[in-house]
């Protein structure tokens, strides 16, 4: 889970350390975000290339830190359509 909190207007890729990148996703569809965030974010940390993942409901956008050499976007979208959700990749 992460536990750094990227300012709002990060674009689609801003660079991370390490040669990590930081992703910030807007979370289409959001309902009720706050209920499933925990569990959200367990779910996309575990995809292959992603290191950290943080949900956040007030925005409904999602952040991944992910590492470029292994990261895939389809995996994501994925993810997203088992909990309604879509996104801008």
């Amino acid at each position: 889970m992460a536990t750094k909190r990227p300012g709002p207007d990060l674009g689609p890729e801003a660079e991370g350390s390490a040669g990590a990148i930081e992703i910030r996703l807007p979370l289409l569809g959001a309902s009720c975000l706050a209920s499933t965030r925990l569990v959200l974010e367990r779910v996309l940390a575990e995809l292959p290339g992603v290191t950290e993942a943080y949900v956040n409901p007030a925005t409904e956008s999602a952040y991944l830190t992910v590492d470029p050499r292994r990261f895939e976007a389809a995996p994501v979208v994925e993810a997203l359509g088992r909990f309604g959700l879509r996104t801008l990749i």
